[in-house]
Formats: C-alpha cells, structure tokens, sequence
C-alpha cells in the first residue's frame, strides 16, 4: 500500500494529520507526504510491523516560511521478525519557522533480525529559524539494528540547532560554520579575585571574606545546617533553597511531560521549560534559547558533542588533540570518535608540576587539527590551564575548542 498526501493549507490554517497502521505478515506500508502551507501543523504515524518481513517507509518533506510550526511524530512498533522501517525526513526552514521532529523505533522482544533507521536532512536559511529532534529507538530484542543519522546544514553564522540527542555516521572536514559552533566565538571574562592563569588551584589567600562565605552557605540547606565544606560540586551540586522550592512547585502544580502533551498541564510544563531555557539564555548571554540544550552533567555533554560533531566533522586524515591531564569525560569520548573515524589522538604532555608548556601546545595544534579538548582546570593536578592561549593557538589554527 502506498499512501501519498499534499498539504497546501491557507496560511491561518492548523493542520492535524494523524495516520495509523498496522502490517501483517510480508506488507509494504509506503507513506510519502508533503507539507507546505498551514500556520501550524501536527502530524504523525504509528505503525505496527506486527507481521514477519513486514516493512514501513515514511517519506516526510516540508518548507518552513514566515512563523510557521511543524510538530512531527512518526512510531514504528517492531514486533515482527525481519522487519524493517525507514523515516525519512527533509526539509527547508526560513524567516521565523519551527520544526519538532520526534522519531520513535521500538524493537518488542521477538522482533529478531528486524532493522530501523531514521535519516533526517535540515537546510536552515535564516538566524531565528528552530529546529529540534528527539529520535528514540526502544531495543527489547538482541538481534536488532537501529540508526539515526542527521544532516542540519546552516547557509552561514548565526544559525541555532537543539539536537537533543544525535547517533551520527562519521564524517570528514572542518566545521568553520557548523551549527554547533552557531555564534560560537569564546568570550572570556574577569571576575574580581578571579583565578590566575597557570597558577596551583589550591594555596594563597581566599578573595572572599568570611561573612561573605556565611552568607552564600546560608542559601544552602545542607551547608546551613552543617559544618562541611563541600568540594565535589563538579560531580554534583548542592541545591540552595530557590531551586529547591521551584522543583517543589513544579511537581505540585505543574508536574507533567514537556513538549509530549496537548492537554493543559502538558501544555503548562512546556512553558515552565521553555522558561527556564530562557533564564539560562539571559545568565549565560546567548544569543538565542535555541542554543541551550540541557544535560545531566558534563559527561553527558561531551558524549553528545562527540557523537554528534566528533563522528560527523572528523575524518581519518584530522587530529584531535587532548591533554593528558583530562578527567575521563573529556578523554574516553575522543578515544572513541578517533576509533571510529580513523583519525589520530594527540595527547598534550605536561610538566612535573602540572603546566602545559607553551612549546608543547605549538608543536600539537596544527592544520592538521580538527579539535582541541582541554579542561580550564585539571582535576588531576588542581592547575588551571592557560585557556586564553590554548583558545588563541586553536582559533589561529581554524579549530574548534571545548
């Protein structure tokens, strides 16, 4: 069966499409649909592969103009044996247009030697354009294979990306202009009592004073009430009673899925997200809240710029260059997107006492390089790093830095 849809709605219109279908044994689902007008758009997909060697492509393109939304969801429920599911998704987004992608690939148990695959192509052409995906793939079976693969490919600068999660193929070149760079220029700042440049973490005078020192524990329930000093905020953070109190409320008043439900307290949730988005946005001075992208700690967020910049920017003739003093988070991904793409690891040595000396930085970072990632303080050896030098020789070089 092949299914194929043209959407050309007025220009105030609201477009739901929602399809449902369920495969027996040997059937060939084929779905191809174009959008191309309507204000907003919702629409979707579930597909039961319930039937061995059953098969679903979904062939999805749109063009995003003006402030028009698209909010897709595509399902596929493999339970069959040898089934197979392809989505496929292309499109153009301009002016102030929106995309939600949600693609969804769930192997059951019994669904052995069954495929899936997500492919998804993005040509953003203008500076407020949004565009999110959020693929899923859901293995209850060992004898499966699932991928999602996506191209998003700005016109210039200036372009935000929320990639909330990307399993990419490996890929060759530099990223001058890649949306993970999007107004990617490092600003560094100083702040009063500052850490200098190159000097021990640990040792001389405390820029604080002591009633200064009270006065933030007292923002903090657990260091209020008790007289630990907590040094282990990189592996987890205490929470101060503001943040505390704005998670209760949440939960009491608001507690539902984001940007998943159409119903009032989804619909509440997505707000209180998309404002919290924009709070960090105003702390951090980004240009847009398209830029944040939230994780749940740092290793986290280096395993997604590795999966997704690392397997899709660097090929097998790039460097990437890594300090040996790197905690594990910064290290291990590396290790892994050199693996996978042939290219070649550079660790920084260090001296004795920690430093990373200048000469060693000029002799790693060169044209060759397609990446340099470098923690502003070791956790190995308490120094902080010459960041304003790395960042310059990195930039000189036409390199990325994390």
């Amino acid at each position: 069966m092949r299914l194929v849809q043209l959407s050309l709605p007025g220009t105030d219109c609201t477009v739901v499409n929602n399809i449902g279908a369920h495969c027996g044994a040997g059937a060939d689902f084929q779905l191809v649909q174009l959008f191309l007008g309507g204000k907003a758009t919702y629409a979707g997909c579930k597909t039961h592969l319930d039937g061995d060697d059953s098969r679903f492509t979904a062939d999805i393109g749109y063009l995003g103009t003006e402030d028009r939304s698209f909010d897709f969801n595509y399902d596929a429920l493999q339970t069959g044996r040898r089934t197979v599911s392809n989505m496929n998704a292309d499109g153009v987004l301009q002016d102030r247009s929106a995309k939600l992608f949600r693609g969804t690939i769930d192997f059951q148990k019994g669904a052995a030697g069954s495929k899936g695959d997500e492919k998804e192509d993005v040509l953003l052409l203008g500076e407020d354009v949004v565009n999110r995906t959020i693929p899923l793939i859901l293995c209850a079976e060992e004898d499966v294979e699932g991928n999602h693969r996506g191209q998003h490919r700005p016109a210039g600068r200036g372009h935000s990306v929320l990639y909330e999660f990307q399993r990419a193929e490996p890929g060759r070149g530099r990223a001058a202009d890649h949306p993970l760079q999007a107004g990617g220029a490092l600003r560094q700042g100083k702040r009063p009592g500052a850490h200098r440049s190159g000097a021990p973490l640990f040792g001389g005078e405390c820029p604080m004073t002591q009633q200064e020192i009270m006065n933030y524990r007292a923002d903090f329930p657990l260091l209020r009430e008790s007289k630990v000093a907590y040094l282990d905020n990189a592996a987890t953070s205490q929470r101060p009673d503001c943040v505390l109190d704005a998670q209760r409320k949440f939960y009491e008043t608001h507690n539902a899925n984001p940007l998943r439900g159409l119903y009032q307290l989804g619909m509440d949730a997505t707000a209180d997200y998309a404002a919290a988005r924009e709070t960090v946005r105003r702390f951090l001075n980004a240009k847009s809240d398209s830029e944040i992208i939230f994780t749940r700690n740092a290793t986290e967020s280096l395993n997604l710029v590795a999966y997704s910049y690392g397997l899709h920017r660097i090929g097998p003739e790039d460097e990437i260059v890594v300090s040996i003093a790197e905690h594990h988070s910064n290290m291990l991904p590396w290790r892994m997107v050199a693996r996978q793409t042939g290219a070649t690891l550079r660790y920084l040595e260090c001296k004795p006492d920690g430093s990373l000396p200048m000469a060693e930085l000029e002799a790693k970072i060169t044209d060759k390089t397609a990446l340099v990632a470098v923690a502003q303080v070791s956790n190995v050896f308490g120094r902080t790093n010459p960041m304003d030098a790395i960042i310059d020789l990195a930039h000189k070089h036409g390199v990325p830095w994390w």
